[in-house]
């Protein structure tokens, strides 16, 4: 399934986006406010893709259509919002 196959994307794609921040640190720094929190950011992204992952496999539900509310639903929109933020505040200058 195509929807399944995106979402485990994330991982090689962040992890590449880690490695491109890594490599060309010196020119981060000079262009954004906080490269460390930018990687930080990267590494939440994970995390959330990680339990929406599990959220998925946990309602057999890959299209969202059951509403639920419980922790691993919570953990997962806790690190997909908090890395909007937290990006927003490494990217200023």
């Amino acid at each position: 399934n195509i929807v399944i196959v995106a979402h485990y994307l994330v991982f090689p794609v962040t992890t590449y986006a880690l490695y491109a921040v890594y490599k060309k640190l010196d020119i981060i720094e000079q262009r954004i406010y906080a490269p460390f929190t930018l990687m930080m950011a990267l590494l939440w992204t994970q995390l959330g893709t990680a339990f929406e992952i599990g959220s998925h496999h946990y309602t057999s539900d890959w299209g969202l259509d059951i509403r639920t509310t419980d922790l691993i639903h919570g953990s997962f929109s806790f690190f997909n919002y908090g890395t909007q933020f937290i990006m927003a505040i490494a990217l200023k200058k």
